[in-house]
């Protein structure tokens, strides 16, 4: 037996301090009532503090990994645990020791490898390092610098990658001189949203800027994705 992770392991060892709990509640809540009727009428501190001490040995520990032959030993000549209690508790102490010795293997990853480097392309519009199936990139969301959410399908899927060309950056960039005019367009209309309206030809302003610099500065590196 193993277990995939730390919390799986610590999901275990509660469930057998819940378990030793139930059991020596009951005994442990009658040494607690013992030790106040030994107290009552006690006026001396000296006399009070060795009942509390007297008796606090034979309390039941609070948590299961406190419980050893030592302790139960004094608790059982006490008078305050049945021997069937003490096997169930030796039972639920050896169960414990178990479950922490067993080794923790965190599973093997899910879903595919990652590829190599050399099946990568930049793309040409997210600038991602994208798989290129067939010398393509591969379909990929894009997280777009004026909405700041993911879209489902990036301008640069299906085109050739970035080391090869540059055409699907200048067709994104005239789409977005084109998105910029209309918004200006609209904006002149109406009041209605005009912030709004702003604020995304701004962002869209910002992408221009970017896209057109990697467009510019482009220099091919390889002959075939």
């Amino acid at each position: 037996m193993t277990y995939t992770s730390k919390a799986a392991m610590q999901r275990d060892v509660e469930a057998l301090n819940r378990e030793y709990s139930k059991l020596s509640d009951g005994p442990d809540n009658a040494v607690y009532s013992d030790m106040w009727d030994a107290l009552e009428g006690v006026e001396d501190y000296a006399e009070r503090s060795k009942i509390v001490d007297r008796m606090s040995k034979v309390r039941f520990p609070r948590e299961l990994h406190n419980v050893n032959a030592k302790r139960l030993d004094r608790i059982e000549a006490a008078g305050y645990l049945a021997p069937e209690l003490r096997v169930e508790l030796e039972r639920l102490k050896a169960r414990l020791v178990e479950v922490k010795a067993t080794p923790i293997v965190k599973p093997a990853p899910r879903g595919p490898a990652k590829p190599p480097v050399s099946d990568l392309g930049i793309c040409q519009i997210c600038g991602r390092a994208i798989r290129t199936p067939k010398g393509r990139i591969a379909e990929h969301g894009y997280r777009r610098m004026d909405w700041g959410f993911n879209v489902n399908s990036c301008f640069g899927s299906h085109a050739q990658s970035f080391e090869v060309s540059r055409q699907a950056l200048g067709q994104w960039i005239q789409l977005i001189r084109d998105r910029i005019e209309t918004l200006g367009e609209m904006a002149a209309e109406t009041s209605r949203e005009r912030l709004k309206i702003s604020r995304e030809i701004s962002m869209l302003e910002m992408e221009l800027k970017h896209q057109v610099e990697r467009h510019d500065n482009w220099t091919p590196k390889t002959e075939a994705a």
